[in-house]
């Protein structure tokens, strides 16, 4: 459900714990992050 509402936002990230989409790394043009690196990312 993530994934599609993320796919239907298109979102540029998507921030989770979730070690499942973790593994996924990015799903179309959204990116899968933890909540550190989605602050690093926000960081550059």
């Amino acid at each position: 459900m993530f994934l599609a509402a993320s796919y239907e936002a298109k979102a540029d990230y998507l921030v989770s714990l979730d070690n499942h989409l973790l593994s996924l790394k990015d799903y179309h043009s959204t990116q899968i992050l933890t909540p550190s690196l989605f602050l690093k990312a926000l960081e550059t």
